[in-house]
């Protein structure tokens, strides 16, 4: 019965697991719909283990993900994005410390919970005892073992009322003399019932009130980090994309410049070229040159980024899908093909390598003029009065403001509790049976009660606590009209976002395919003397310049969508932390 008393920390953790997996998954299904049973612990196969042992692992854990991936482990490791997202959700710290917190505010509910549930103990006790005296009649010695058992129960009742029952058996054996013995039996039971302060299921209830408001406080806390999780990891991917293909641009421009450059010297062996003009083409070629080495580093520094934030070894080799870009770009109508301009000469079917081509069409079928700067962009459902008014009723932190307030109205209730006077009515009853070996039973009944008051004489504290509860109510509604206001500018400006992006999108087109045309015809011009280098050399710059600026303008456009969806908590991000297209958290507003 003693080591009954003990726990193992084996089951100490398994217990606890059991019932903080289980409180979250509740809480999660309450907040999100979700289905899937929450767990706290990392994949044993994400991605990070496969590309390396992680040190400071089990050694048995580390040597076994060391003989997997040994054999199986790619040189370079290509990502598209929905690779990178999910490896960002298995790897990320910041993942795991929101997970985290759910579960710990799981355990807090545990808890709250159970000071309103049955609490039962147990004591035993055992001894010997050996007396001595000395009398007339000469020494005598007593020796005996006594014995007693007491389980109790007691219970928090959810009006502010504790009661507490127990029972008690004693017995003592002589083992001396006459070899008497004695059995006692007793029971008591009390209970204490405020009648003022601290009465009513508001006030006695706030603890695990608070426990089940922190618990979802977390779960929004978590699901507004994995949306903006998603948004930063897509924009780093994109980023990327972009940074290789204007290193690509820039390479090929170079190439061009090159060709230029040699073309100029047979102009000028031929004296059909100044100097001046020659060691023009000379100097755009070694800016050109430069340029790349510093793209270069650039694109490397962001790539070491991008693996830090998906939480990957630096000395991981990975390569991004460019591919991605060709698919982005197609599904907002823009092509990146032809078979006139080739910016890459690398093979087409090699998808995690930069083989973008640029097409010479307008951006307006049979119309030579750009769009026009209020053009509508396809598939945007919302005006932006309807979503700010989706943003105001989902959005993550708009409702746990919310909630915050509620929780600062009832902090007045309970501080206006303070106030008065305490009054408390308590009930004790006792009643014990013994008999001694060959002795007369002897019984006792005792029950009483009672009433107690605390006078509010002294409520300096109480009085002082109650108006700071006011002041925080007021600063409460203040801080919520002003994330209001905010939120309304920030759908506005997201939603005008998306339009500028669109229309930027269709000008890039029509100033991309213009720059082309006037490479090509500047080219002609020079070789026919008609134009001077100083022609050809802008217009090379103006393409460079083009080029990037359409595909800025494409990864813009892509990121002011998901921007707005995540202002207004209605992107859509699945278990594995990918962004499900075409799909939201919440409905949209009528307009």
């Amino acid at each position: 019965m003693i080591f009954a008393g003990c726990m193992t920390p084996e089951r100490a953790v398994r217990e606890t697991d059991e019932a903080g997996r289980r409180i979250a998954t509740e809480a999660m299904a309450s907040v999100t719909g979700a289905t899937n049973a929450f767990d706290i612990s990392r994949p044993s196969d994400r991605l990070r283990l496969r590309l390396l042992a992680e040190p400071g692992l089990d050694a048995e854990v580390r040597a076994a993900v060391a003989a997997e991936t040994a054999a199986t482990r790619p040189a370079a490791l290509s990502l598209s994005l929905a690779d990178a997202l999910r490896a960002g959700a298995e790897n990320d710290n910041g993942y795991q410390s929101k997970k985290e917190a759910i579960f710990l505010a799981a355990l807090d509910l545990d808890l709250a919970r159970h000071e309103f549930e049955n609490t039962f103990a147990g004591v035993l006790s055992g001894g010997a005892g050996r007396e001595e005296s000395d009398s007339g009649n000469g020494k005598t010695r007593e020796t005996s073992l006594s014995g007693s058992a007491k389980p109790s129960v007691s219970r928090k009742f959810r009006n502010g009322a504790n009661a507490m029952a127990s029972i008690g058996l004693d017995v003592i054996k002589l083992l001396t003399g006459g070899h008497g013995r004695t059995i006692g039996i007793s029971g008591d039971f009390s209970a204490t019932v405020p009648i003022l302060r601290g009465a009513g299921r508001l006030i006695a209830t706030e603890g695990l009130t608070q426990a089940e408001r922190d618990l979802v406080y977390a779960v929004y806390a978590f699901e507004k980090y994995r949306q903006d999780f998603a948004v930063d990891v897509a924009s780093a991917y994109y980023g990327l994309l972009k940074t290789e293909q204007n290193l690509v641009a820039l390479r090929e421009n170079g190439e061009r410049l090159e060709a230029n450059y040699k073309r100029a010297q047979l102009l000028f062996d031929a004296g059909r070229l100044s100097q001046v003009e020659l060691d023009q083409t000379r100097q755009d070629l070694l800016a050109t040159g430069d340029k790349i080495v510093a793209a270069e580093r650039s694109r490397l520094g962001s790539l070491d980024s991008f693996k830090l934030k998906l939480g990957l070894p630096m000395d991981a080799e990975i390569s991004l899908k460019m591919a991605e870009l060709d698919a982005l770009a197609e599904s907002l109508g823009v092509s990146l093909q032809s078979e006139s301009e080739q910016i890459s000469e690398r093979p087409a079917e090699d998808e995690n390598k930069p083989n973008l081509k640029i097409s010479e069409r307008p951006a307006l079928a049979g119309s030579g003029n750009p769009p026009a700067a209020d053009a509508p962009p396809p598939n945007l459902r919302w005006t932006a009065e309807a979503a700010a008014e989706n943003a105001l009723s989902n959005r993550f932190d708009l409702i746990v403001s919310r909630m915050k307030l509620d929780d600062a109205e009832r902090a007045v209730a309970i501080a206006r509790d303070g106030l008065r006077a305490t009054l408390g009515l308590k009930i004790d009853g006792n009643w014990s049976s013994s008999k001694p070996s060959g002795g007369a039973k002897t019984d006792s009944n005792k029950l009483s009660a009672m009433l107690s008051s605390d006078l509010p004489w002294e409520r300096t504290r109480e009085r002082n606590v109650y108006r700071a509860a006011l002041l925080a109510l007021d600063a409460g509604r203040r801080a919520l009209e002003a994330e209001e206001d905010a939120t309304r500018q920030t759908i506005r400006d997201d939603i005008r976002q998306i339009h500028s992006t669109w229309s930027s999108l269709g000008i890039q087109r029509e100033a991309l395919a213009v720059a082309l045309r006037r490479v090509k015809s500047t080219t002609l011009f020079q070789q026919a003397g008609r134009s001077s280098t100083r022609d050809l050399l802008e217009s090379e710059a103006a393409l460079l310049s083009a080029r990037n600026a359409l595909v800025s303008s494409i990864v813009d456009y892509r990121m002011a969508g998901l921007k707005l969806e995540r202002d207004m908590s209605s992107l859509a991000i699945s278990e594995e932390g990918l962004i499900l297209e075409g799909e939201e958290t919440h409905e949209p507003h009528e307009d």
